[in-house]
């Protein structure tokens, strides 16, 4: 059932796609495979982060300007800050919950300077999470600009990928 739901909104993400392209009129745009590689580099710059708590990989990949958009209950709709401190922040907090997490590519939509990403999250700690979500990114200049992260939510549907805790 929730994977049946992942297509859907893999195509509400590249319908997004399509129409922010077209509201801002995108001047140049990189190559598709730029795109993709930029997207899969910042997989793989997570990975790192969240295997080893290392997060420096993601200035390489990551613009200085970059913005997440991941919805989340708390902080005004993000988890952390929405700036590459607070995605190094969540990415710090992934690892110490599950600090042989990875996130792997099974599929990769990319129109101009995005990229829909299709992938898999697992990670073990006393329990075992093997999550499907779609990742969107928007690539400016050879790096990550944007980023939007959901997960699937069984029947709620799709869900923010990391949920943050409540501060007290």
């Amino acid at each position: 059932m929730t994977r049946a739901l992942l297509p859907v909104a893999l195509a509400f993400a590249l319908l997004g796609m399509v129409f922010v392209g077209a509201a801002r009129g995108q001047e140049a745009t990189p190559a598709a495979g730029d795109t993709e590689a930029v997207a899969r580099q910042f997989v793989e710059a997570m990975n790192t982060a969240f295997t080893t708590g290392e997060t420096t990989a993601l200035d390489d990949v990551v613009a200085a300007n970059y913005v997440n958009h991941t919805p989340s209950p708390t902080r005004g709709g993000s988890m952390a800050a929405p700036d590459l401190a607070g995605l190094k922040e969540s990415f710090g907090a992934v690892h110490e919950v599950f600090p042989d997490a990875r996130v792997s590519v099974k599929d990769a939509i990319v129109e101009g300077d995005q990229a829909a990403l299709l992938i898999d999250f697992t990670g073990m700690r006393g329990m075992e999470s093997d999550t499907d979500g779609v990742i969107v990114v928007r690539v400016v200049d050879g790096k990550v600009a944007e980023s939007w992260n959901f997960q699937s939510g069984g029947a709620a549907g799709m869900q923010p990928m990391f949920e943050a805790t409540p501060q007290a």
